[in-house]
């Protein structure tokens, strides 16, 4: 909770680290948490035992918000959190991942686990606007609306077409021209909404996606909103 110590709390309380920090977002992952002020500093707190908060590996919990350090000096505009990795997209449009590696889920063409925000070289030279960490997989989205996969491919949730991990960044070639604006990632599913004419695009497991078709759908279909559609 970043209250200074590992007791419950029934009544919401004041973060007291981050008074005066003016925070704009918060996530909150299974037992962690990130904040982000107005001034792009990113906090985290809560387990660090996969190195998800970003704070070194001699942190096993972190009770209070603390500053990331390596971030330090970049504007953050983005976090996204999953239960065991984190990733953050700075001012310039830079991509850093952090937190467990397992599957390849931080796209630095390894599945080596980082105790600290590191830079996703595959990405160097793209300006990213968007970032989303699942369970096993993780997206982003470039200034063109281009949308990147990376990580656990089980039941095709990368949609690139089959179901093999990737462990560094690959584009998912069926929205290409799409103008996708965000990704939402399940355990088993993907979902992107495009921001041209607001279309909802899934893939992955076929009972999570919303199709007739309940077969895994291994690249992106549009999912139909229409009242009463089957």
């Amino acid at each position: 909770l970043g209250l200074g110590d590992q007791g419950d709390s029934f009544i919401p309380s004041e973060v007291k680290t981050l008074s005066g920090k003016n925070v704009v977002s918060v996530v909150a992952s299974g037992q962690y948490s990130m904040a982000v002020t107005s001034t792009g500093e990113l906090y985290s707190w809560g387990r660090n035992n996969e190195g998800q908060c970003g704070q070194g590996g001699s942190h096993r919990i972190v009770l209070q918000p603390k500053i990331v350090d390596t971030l330090m000096n970049k504007t953050v505009t983005m976090v996204s959190a999953s239960e065991m990795h984190c990733g953050a997209v700075t001012s310039g449009g830079e991509l850093y991942t952090w937190g467990s590696g397992i599957y390849g889920k931080l796209g630095h063409n390894s599945i080596s686990d980082a105790s600290a925000p590191r830079g996703v070289k595959a990405l160097t030279g793209k300006r990213m606007t968007f970032i989303a960490c699942g369970h096993c997989h993780t997206g982003a989205i470039d200034e063109d609306g281009n949308v990147m996969m990376w990580g656990g491919g089980w039941y095709g949730r990368l949609g690139v077409g089959d179901t093999g991990n990737r462990l560094a960044p690959v584009v998912v070639d069926a929205l290409e021209g799409k103008g996708v604006k965000e990704l939402h990632l399940g355990a088993f599913h993907t979902y992107a909404i495009t921001d041209r004419k607001g279309e909802l695009y899934g893939w992955g497991r076929g009972d999570r996606v919303g199709l007739t078709d309940q077969s895994d759908q291994l690249r992106p279909a549009k999912v139909s909103l229409s009242p009463g559609s089957d």
